[in-house]
C-alpha cells in the first residue's frame, strides 16, 4: 500500500482559520500553492507526492511556516522571511519530480502559485475560502487532462484533442434598453456556452452516450477553461458583457485566476466591469453556495445576475434578499395568453424595480409593447435584434 494517504478533509478548515489569523501578521510572509490536482493522473507517482510533501514540510518548518495537504491533493505551505534562493532551489527540485507533465514544462506559474502576504493577502484568503467550499461540496480536481499538449496559449481553450477558440464555444445575445417610443439601444452583451460543443469539441472522440455522466463534467470543464482564457482574448468581448456560468465555476480556483489576470489589465469600472449570470434553479437549490458566491463577487467588485426566472417565480421572488443587480425574466407569454396576469406581473416588477428586470425571449411581434406595458425597459430576443437592425419597426401606441 502506498505510504501517502488521502489528505484529511479538515485541512481546508485549518487553512482558512490560519489565513484569517495571518491578517495581522503579514510582514515578511509568503504562501505557495502546489497544484498537484492540476497534474495528469498518470504522471503522479505516490513516491513523488510523498517526496514533495517532505520537501514542503522541511521548507515550511525552516521558515516558521505551516503545510496543508488538501483533499484535492494540492499542497499549501507558508513561509516567513524565507531566503529566496533556497525557496527557488526547493521548488526547482519539486518541479523536476513532475517534469514530464506539460503544465510544469510550459506553465510552471500555474503549478507553483505564489502569494506575497503583504500585497496578495486577499487572494490567499480567497484561495482558502474556495478550497474549503469545494471540499464541502464534494468538488474535485480536473480529471480530464489530455494525454498530449503541444502548445499552451492562454487565449485558447484546451480540449480533449487540441485547442479551440473561445469564440467557437459561446453564443452572444445583445441586451437592449428601450430608450424611447421607437428606439432601442444596445447596453450589454450576454454570453453563454453552447452545450453541443461539449461533445463536438471538448470531448471529441469520447463516447458520451455510453457515459452520460461525462457530459456535466465536460460542460464544467468547458466553462472553467473559457473563463481562464477571457483575460487573454486577442479581440476582447464588447463590454460590458454578462457571462452565464454555474455557481460552482464562480467558486472555483479558475475564477480566482481569472480575477487576478483580469484586474491586472482592467481596473474596476462599474460601467464596463463583467457581470456573471447564474440560474435561479441553482440559487434555490444551493442557497448556501449562492450566498458565499454573491458575497465573494461583491468583494471583488463584480455584479451578479439571476436568469431563468419564470412568471410564477417573479411574483414571489425576494429581490432584496437575493441581492443581485439584475433578474432575467423569461418570456411570460403574449398579452392575450397572460390575460389578467399582466396586472399581477406588472405589480411584481414594480416591487422588484423595473430597472432590475431584463425580459428575455422577446422573439415575437408586439413583444416590446408587452415589455413596456409591464414596466420593463431592458429586453433580449430575436424581435429586439430585428428592430435594432432596422428590419422591424416598433412604436408604442
Amino acid at each position: 500500500m502506498p505510504s501517502h494517504s488521502k489528505p484529511l478533509p479538515q485541512a481546508e478548515t485549518l487553512l482558512l482559520e490560519y489565513a484569517k489569523r495571518l491578517d495581522y501578521h503579514r510582514q515578511g510572509r509568503a504562501a505557495i500553492c502546489l497544484r498537484l490536482s492540476a497534474l495528469r493522473p498518470d504522471l503522479k507517482k505516490p513516491a513523488d507526492i510523498n517526496l514533495t510533501l517532505r520537501k514542503a514540510r522541511d521548507l515550511a518548518y525552516r521558515y516558521q511556516g505551516e503545510v496543508f495537504h488538501l483533499s484535492c491533493e494540492d499542497v499549501v505551505l507558508t513561509l516567513k522571511d524565507a531566503n529566496p534562493d533556497i525557496v527557488t532551489t526547493v521548488f526547482d527540485q519539486i518541479c523536476r519530480l513532475f517534469r514530464h507533465d506539460p503544465l510544469v514544462q510550459k506553465d510552471r506559474d500555474q503549478f507553483v502559485v505564489h502569494f506575497d502576504m503583504e500585497t496578495q493577502y486577499k487572494e490567499f484568503l480567497d484561495l482558502s475560502k474556495i478550497t474549503k467550499h469545494q471540499a464541502e461540496s464534494g468538488g474535485g480536481a480536473d480529471e480530464a487532462r489530455p494525454l498530449e499538449l503541444n502548445q499552451i496559449d492562454p487565449a485558447l481553450v484546451q480540449t480533449a484533442t487540441g485547442f479551440a477558440d473561445p469564440e467557437d464555444l459561446v453564443v452572444k445575445r445583445t441586451i437592449y434598453v428601450l430608450d424611447s417610443d421607437d428606439r432601442i439601444l444596445p447596453t450589454f452583451t450576454g454570453i453563454s456556452l453552447v452545450e453541443t460543443q461539449v461533445a463536438d469539441v471538448m470531448l471529441e472522440g469520447v463516447d458520451i452516450q455510453s457515459n452520460p455522466q461525462l457530459f456535466p463534467h465536460g460542460y464544467q470543464l468547458m466553462e472553467r477553461r473559457v473563463l481562464s482564457a477571457i483575460p487573454y482574448l486577442a479581440t476582447p468581448w464588447q463590454a460590458p458583457w454578462a457571462l452565464t456560468v454555474a455557481l460552482e465555476t464562480l467558486g472555483s480556483f479558475e475564477f480566482m485566476v481569472f480575477n487576478r489576470e483580469w484586474r491586472r489589465r482592467n481596473p474596476p469600472n462599474a460601467a464596463t466591469d463583467p457581470r456573471f449570470v447564474v440560474a435561479y434553479e441553482h440559487v434555490r437549490n444551493e442557497s448556501r453556495l449562492f450566498s458565499y458566491v454573491r458575497d465573494y463577487m461583491t468583494e471583488r467588485g463584480y455584479c451578479l445576475w439571476v436568469c431563468d426566472v419564470n412568471r410564477n417565480a417573479v411574483t414571489t421572488l425576494d429581490a432584496e434578499g437575493l441581492g443581485t443587480e439584475k433578474i432575467k425574466l423569461a418570456w411570460p407569454g403574449s398579452r392575450e395568453e397572460l390575460g389578467l396576469t399582466r396586472t399581477i406581473l406588472s405589480r411584481a416588477i414594480d416591487n422588484i424595480g423595473a430597472d432590475r428586470i431584463i425580459l428575455t425571449g422577446c422573439d415575437n411581434d408586439r413583444s416590446l409593447e408587452l415589455a413596456r406595458e409591464l414596466g420593463v425597459t431592458q429586453v433580449e430576443g430575436d424581435y429586439a435584434d430585428a428592430v435594432f437592425r432596422g428590419e422591424k419597426t416598433w412604436k408604442v401606441a
